[in-house]
């Protein structure tokens, strides 16, 4: 039986973390993608320079899934062409189309002190 929910924490080295989840009946295809990759280390940055999307490169190279433009203050969302997860900082409607894939619950305000690049980790929540 597949997991329907998956807990994550979002691990900025030497910072601080938030937390999420993805929701599998959101994406399922993505989502089981990314759960084979679990954890994944990557270097984060700020998308164009701006504060409003933090992306985190994942390299699982999946198309959409349910596509959508609009987003919430802390969405995760996948996005195909950077082959990346965005944690939404702000909402609004992005310039591209994104497979929503959960929310960060928890401490949000930790990804948005984050400078232009970040290590980041993310790993399923113990």
């Amino acid at each position: 039986m597949a997991i329907e929910t998956y807990e994550l924490e979002f691990e900025f080295l030497g910072l601080d973390s938030c937390f999420g989840y993805l929701e599998r009946i959101k994406a399922p295809l993505t989502i089981e993608r990314i759960s084979r990759i679990l954890p994944i280390k990557a270097s984060g940055r700020f998308y164009f320079g701006g504060k409003d999307y933090f992306m985190i490169p994942i390299g699982i190279k999946k198309g959409l899934e349910h596509p959508t433009e609009e987003v919430e203050e802390g969405d995760l969302v996948y996005e195909p062409n950077s082959d990346s997860i965005f944690i939404c900082l702000k909402p609004g409607k992005m310039s591209m189309k994104v497979t929503k894939l959960g929310r960060i619950t928890e401490n949000l305000e930790a990804a948005k002190k984050l400078e232009k690049y970040s290590p980041v980790s993310v790993r399923q929540r113990k």
